[in-house]
């Protein structure tokens, strides 16, 4: 575990997974401006990733990329309850403010 998962696990006192196929699969960084002209392509992307890191046992998906975060919440405000209910996506400096 790096140093800033390390003090990131320390502020929000949650343990931290990090989804492997995503970050293979890191073109989505790349792609998410491209993305957001085809807005329905973004959100079936983001709602595997929402699913994905429910299959890894996570109950907090975050991130700090602007366009994933948009892209991921718009997708999670479409799924069923039951997924809701499972994981709750949210920007990481949100996610650390409100645990300061």
């Amino acid at each position: 575990m790096t140093e800033l998962y390390q003090k990131l696990e320390e502020i929000v006192s949650k343990k931290y997974i990090s989804n492997s196929l995503y970050v293979r699969h890191a073109y989505s960084r790349n792609v998410d401006p491209v993305l957001q002209g085809v807005p329905d392509i973004a959100l079936d992307i983001s709602k595997e990733r929402i699913k994905e890191a429910i299959d890894t046992g996570a109950q907090i998906l975050t991130t700090s990329c602007p366009f994933c975060i948009g892209n991921l919440s718009e997708a999670y405000k479409e799924m069923e309850s039951e997924i809701q209910d499972k994981i709750t996506v949210i920007d990481i400096i949100d996610l650390i403010a409100k645990k300061i």
